[in-house]
């Protein structure tokens, strides 16, 4: 009899430690997106409709959803956003929703990150949230999160799924963050030339800010002589009207990016 008990109990050991990988009904997804300077990630599962009717029946109106299936949907932001004109500070959240069968949807933006799906939810735990028109969309089986109007300053936050679309649009600050790269960078005093020669190029190209970005590629250009720089400083002499300046710093600037076998 012990060793028949002994026999099971063995067997049953090595029966739960052999791996084995099969399918899911709702396979996990991971978003990752740049928006100006900011990283944004959101993981999630994508359930499919799978013949179900999804809102109103599998997915209740006005009861709190998690967002998709599985372990409740993650969404992380590297900076500061403004969600809807409400302050979000960076940090990592789950998404919760609560469907209306008519008007507005409420989507949380909640810190408690380890729930799994929304049995346990309180909105005492919400940082933020904020009211959603949802529009119709033509037949999407997977729920589907996608980041889209994709901009330096925003970008918008797409849920599909049955013949419902939910978009929620976000903004960030770019340019503050741009500003303060800049000058943390001086501060930091390294490979001044270059932190100079981008933060005119920025000027120059992003904001059209000649006048700033002059400052900064003189700056450069008084740390060390390079073709980039001087190119970038005939540019800008030519959006002014100084076609004499930007013919001598052209002619320097192809002279040493010859010699240096940058032909580019």
């Amino acid at each position: 009899m012990k060793k028949v008990l002994f026999a099971l109990a063995f067997g049953a050991i090595v029966s739960t430690s052999v791996a084995q990988e099969l399918p899911v009904p709702s396979p996990g997804s991971k978003l990752e997106q740049k928006v100006g300077l900011t990283d944004v990630t959101i993981e999630y599962s994508r359930p499919g409709m799978k013949g179900r009717k999804i809102f109103g029946d599998l997915v209740a109106y006005d009861k709190v959803w998690r967002f998709g299936a599985n372990k409740n949907t993650m969404i992380t932001f590297s900076t500061d956003v403004v969600i809807k004109g409400k302050d979000l500070k960076a940090g990592t959240y789950s998404v919760f929703a609560t469907p209306k069968k008519d008007g507005e949807w409420t989507i949380a933006f909640n810190t408690d990150t380890e729930q799994w799906g929304a049995g346990n939810y309180t909105n005492d735990k919400d940082a933020i949230s904020v009211k959603v028109k949802p529009a119709k969309h033509e037949k999407q089986e997977t729920f589907t999160l996608e980041i889209n109007d994709i901009h330096s300053n925003g970008a918008t936050i797409s849920m599909l799924w049955e013949e419902v679309e939910i978009n929620i649009p976000f903004k960030v600050n770019t340019d503050q963050i741009a500003l303060n790269n800049i000058e943390a960078a001086i501060k930091e005093g390294k490979d001044l030339d270059q932190v100079h020669y981008k933060a005119a190029r920025y000027f120059h190209g992003t904001k059209n800010d000649d006048k700033k970005a002059l400052e900064h590629v003189e700056a450069s250009l008084k740390v060390k002589e390079g073709f980039r720089a001087l190119f970038l400083r005939a540019q800008i002499h030519l959006a002014a009207g100084k076609n004499k300046e930007a013919i001598d710093d052209g002619e320097k600037a192809m002279k040493q990016a010859q010699k240096a076998e940058e032909n580019g």
